[in-house]
């Protein structure tokens, strides 16, 4: 009888040691299906620069994009500036623009537009200034791994859009444009 009173305690150590073990197994084996880690969210806020019903300064507007890789969560910023913004604001890229690519090289995003950013353009210095800023500002200001944004059309650089302000290099943000 004195024996078990002795071996009670070992029992109990051996036992809880065993349930450990078990426990660190099973864990190892299954923890992921049981506790699945964290997926990073599916979607991103990113914030698109309008033009004011001025013409003179840009506005921001958040909005959300689904998140993908650099060059698509770009294309997709982008798209969703081509869309009307609710008034007073205005849109700054003009109807019918499709975006055909995106690449992104040494801190530069090259970001081309169809024909009809410049066939479609209102033309007017200030609507010029608004539509080149809005792109570069809401690529520049979301994508902290872009610097400077070259605007191209139909996979080509050109002096100007509209005719006053020159595109022909990479342009980085003007946050003096920007309201507020």
């Amino acid at each position: 009888m004195a024996r078990k009173k002795k071996d009670f305690p070992w029992l109990l150590i051996g036992a809880a040691l065993v349930t450990f073990v078990v426990a660190v197994l099973l864990f190892t084996m299954f923890g992921e299906r049981l506790f699945p880690p964290e997926k990073p969210p599916q979607v991103r806020t990113v914030v698109l620069y309008f033009s004011d019903d001025t013409g003179k300064r840009l506005v921001p507007t958040k909005h959300t994009i689904k998140r993908g890789t650099l060059e698509e969560e770009i294309a997709r910023t982008l798209k969703a500036l081509r869309k009307p913004p609710s008034p007073p604001l205005v849109r700054t890229i003009p109807d019918g623009v499709r975006i055909l690519s995106v690449r992104v090289k040494e801190k530069t995003a090259y970001v081309d537009f169809s024909k009809e950013l410049v066939r479609n353009h209102p033309g007017g210095s200030s609507a010029e200034l608004q539509t080149v800023y809005s792109i570069v500002n809401t690529v520049a200001l979301n994508f902290p791994q872009v610097e400077r944004v070259q605007i191209l059309v139909e996979g080509s650089k050109r002096k100007t859009l509209a005719g006053h302000l020159l595109i022909n290099m990479p342009l980085r943000a003007n946050t003096k444009l920007i309201k507020g």
